[in-house]
């Protein structure tokens, strides 16, 4: 069958989310997980302590049962809970075949070899608590650390999930580094994610690392001109 590219999986699963928010009444930010989480039929929403960040179990009644870990920060647990309801929708979006949007991201057996379920839950998430109606009317116009911290404050996600989830937006060569501090000091500088354009794939760290090595050659983007 013909394989789907992983941005081609990502739009329709984003498509699926817009739908989604809107039917279930949670098109406003921050996202309202509970009220999401009803729709889509789970009926119990847990805290244990616990190891893993979260699970989604089957009920008694036929719905779903979210399970998270309660030491963590509220940035985090949204995350989790929305991860979680990530699989839900691809749980009943299996269920559904005549769905138009179920069926254009089935095109293929397989999406792509590194975007797994668990690669699809984390996207969903991220498109479920910054959703592209408000990222779409924000960061073309403000693509900046603090536009991307201002929607992460509004979203109540954070920052990480909203820079994720900005480089679909924008409208210039973007690469985002992770800086790590040591006693005030630069201690490393991890580069991230990077994209020549809205229509280029991203080029992963490894990638990069490859490139580094001399055991690839990748077009790289240019820095931005506000970051």
């Amino acid at each position: 069958s013909r394989q789907m590219s992983r941005d081609a999986a990502i739009t329709v699963l984003d498509q699926l989310v817009g739908y989604l928010l809107v039917r279930a009444g949670c098109h406003a930010v921050p996202v309202d997980l509970e009220r999401l989480a009803r729709y889509l039929g789970v009926s119990a929403i847990e805290r244990r302590p616990m190891g893993p960040e979260g699970f989604v179990e089957s009920d008694e009644r036929g719905g779903y049962r979210v399970v998270l870990r309660a030491d963590r920060p509220p940035t985090r647990t949204r995350f989790s809970l929305a991860h979680e309801l990530g699989h839900v929708v691809l749980a009943r979006l299996a269920g559904r075949p005549s769905f138009a949007l179920g069926r254009k991201l089935r095109e293929s057996a397989v999406v792509s070899a590194n975007f797994d379920e668990e690669a699809q839950a984390d996207h969903l998430a991220g498109m479920i608590l910054a959703p592209s109606s408000l990222l779409g009317a924000r960061l073309p116009v403000d693509f900046s650390m603090r536009g991307i911290s201002d929607v992460a404050r509004e979203c109540n996600v954070s920052i990480p999930t909203v820079l994720i989830r900005a480089m679909w937006f924008a409208t210039q060569p973007v690469i985002a580094f992770h800086l790590r501090l040591y006693d005030d000091q630069p201690s490393s500088l991890r580069c991230l994610w990077a994209r020549s354009s809205r229509s280029a794939p991203f080029v992963s760290s490894a990638d990069l690392l490859n490139v580094l090595n001399g055991k690839a050659a990748v077009e790289l983007p240019a820095l931005p001109a506000k970051i």
